[in-house]
């Protein structure tokens, strides 16, 4: 018996001529096929709800698709009783005629500072201490995001300008951010 062998690269390429086709008929062909693959991602990652693509919002996006679809089963809508939308903290306490109005606004601060500042106020704060370094904490607007912000933001801000990369911005030290934090406590 003799043994099986596999056809050399020269009878490939051979076969190729002799049927007429060629390098730029590959190309074409290969650059059809990854265009249709790039429609069809792109058709079906956008959001049926927003129709973004990606979602800027999935957990919104996920409530309205199960909203939509218990509508179509007709099932009842489901609701949030209105005693569980704010938590205990955030009211105002029921001894407020005795407290006098600095125990209130530190009641008030407390259940803000829990929460902390919005994310584009984190982003503001990190860029002027990115451009200015440690300079723009004597700044009054740093000084207020900075008191805005949650214990855990400001934690997340310290981390982030330690490892800022250089072609951005210097990377602070360890000393830069212990100054940070300072300046969080003496509000």
């Amino acid at each position: 018996m003799s043994p099986v062998t596999t056809p050399s690269t020269l009878d490939w390429r051979a076969y190729w001529r002799a049927h007429g086709t060629s390098w730029r008929r590959l190309f074409e062909l290969h650059a059809a096929i990854v265009n249709r693959l790039i429609t069809v991602v792109f058709v079906m990652t956008a959001c049926s709800i927003c129709g973004d693509q990606p979602c800027r919002n999935p957990s919104f996006c996920r409530a309205c698709r199960d909203t939509d679809r218990r509508k179509a089963r007709g099932e009842p809508p489901r609701y949030i009783e209105p005693s569980r939308w704010h938590g205990p903290s955030d009211r105002i306490p029921g001894n407020w005629r005795e407290m006098s109005i600095e125990a209130l606004i530190a009641h008030f601060d407390r259940a803000r500072r829990r929460e902390g500042a919005p994310q584009p106020a984190v982003e503001a704060l990190m860029y002027s201490l990115r451009e200015r370094g440690t300079k723009a904490l004597e700044e009054a607007a740093i000084k207020r995001r900075l008191a805005d912000l949650s214990d855990l933001q400001v934690i997340e801000v310290g981390n982030r300008l330690q490892k800022l990369k250089p072609e951005i911005a210097r990377a602070w030290y360890a000393t830069e951010v212990e100054t940070l934090f300072q300046a969080r406590l003496k509000r």
